[in-house]
């Protein structure tokens, strides 16, 4: 899978829930309902997906908008020299991370 279709499931997995209706022939229709922030399980489940920081893998680092090889390669070389991650934040500590990036990269990692 390449890294735009791994951004595409990511994106409906976090963003989108499905449900099925019957109709009245007897045979479901799949639809999809937009997440919205009122939904407090759904935006626990959100949450839940977030990629673990101290825990991703390079292939899982690069499917996320915004972190290529050499990112993914800094990110987990500045893990395993400082012994992980205590906050998201201390990600503007790895080289090619400022603020910007950061606040994209909030959406889609966890500590």
């Amino acid at each position: 899978m390449n890294k735009l279709n791994k951004v595409v499931v990511a994106f409906l997995l976090s963003n989108v829930s499905f449900f099925v209706t019957a109709s009245n022939q007897n045979t479901s229709e799949v639809g999809a309902v937009p997440y919205t922030e009122s939904d407090t399980s759904m935006k626990s489940s959100v949450q839940n997906t977030k990629l673990d920081v101290n825990a991703a893998t390079a292939e899982q680092l690069v499917s996320i908008k915004g972190i290529g090889p050499s990112k993914a390669a800094a990110i987990i070389k500045y893990r395993n020299e400082i012994g992980g991650f205590t906050s998201i934040e201390e990600l503007v500590e790895v080289k090619g991370i400022g603020q910007k990036a950061l606040a994209n990269l909030k959406l889609f990692l966890k500590v």
